[in-house]
């Protein structure tokens, strides 16, 4: 989400709909302690969905970005399932 855009009220089905809604950088799920280990794996499995898709689309002329981001939430997404939370 862009910086100069006004945040979404925090809804839990939206957010698992629409993670980059709700955060910024997928770290930002990570450090959410009112969401279950649960929650916070389908923010990050749609998130990363939608980076991988983004990815996709944009091929050859990714500019470094989406690949970026796609790192990110597979990163976060190993930290999850490591134990933290």
């Amino acid at each position: 989400m862009s910086q100069d855009m006004p945040r979404k009220p925090f809804d839990l089905a939206d957010a698992k709909l629409d993670p980059t809604g709700h955060f910024d950088h997928p770290r930002e799920v990570l450090a959410r302690d009112d969401l279950s280990l649960q929650d916070r794996a389908d923010i990050l499995s749609q998130w990363e969905r939608e980076a991988y898709q983004l990815q996709v689309a944009a091929g050859e002329n990714m500019a470094g970005g989406e690949a970026d981001m796609l790192r990110d939430v597979r990163l976060a997404r190993r930290e999850l399932e490591g134990g933290a939370g």
